[in-house]
């Protein structure tokens, strides 16, 4: 069948369904691309710091509107790693190029998610995010 023949079929109540839906999927990807935690639990994270496969610290995130500094003394190198941290998410500040020479870990950038980590191979310096885990709660009931 031509191009022709199904222009003939469609009807104005064809085209005014098809605009329907195309605004209904546009106002939808709006709202969760202006509103990107719609949908989701807001939940308290911590950052995990390990460091040579060692976990060093547990820090919770600050509340919104703060930030917080950790310093992590390395264990190769006479140098503290400098960790940022802000509400729901983290980062390292670049080190100089003896301590850490391409400096892949800064340039990873704010970590912000659960599971999210940022590493630094040189210094066997990890940092990941975890969710604060809540033990009254169920995870969930099947019946």
């Amino acid at each position: 069948m031509s191009l022709s023949k199904y222009l003939q079929v469609i009807t104005k109540g064809d085209i005014v369904v098809a605009v329907l839906i195309l605004v209904a999927f546009l106002a939808s990807m709006a709202f969760f691309w202006l509103n990107p935690g719609a949908g989701q639990e807001t939940q308290d994270i911590i950052a995990v710091i390990e460091l040579h496969g060692e976990e060093v610290d547990r820090v919770e995130l600050p509340p919104e509107g703060e930030s917080k500094e950790v310093e992590v003394p390395l264990q190769d190198v006479d140098y503290e790693a400098i960790i940022e941290l802000e509400h729901n998410r983290a980062r390292i500040q670049r080190m100089p190029e003896d301590v850490c020479p391409r400096g892949i870990c800064a340039d990873t950038g704010w970590v912000q998610r659960e599971g999210q980590a940022i590493v630094c191979v040189p210094n066997r310096l990890i940092i990941h995010l975890e969710g604060i885990e809540d033990d009254d709660d169920l995870d969930r009931i099947t019946g």
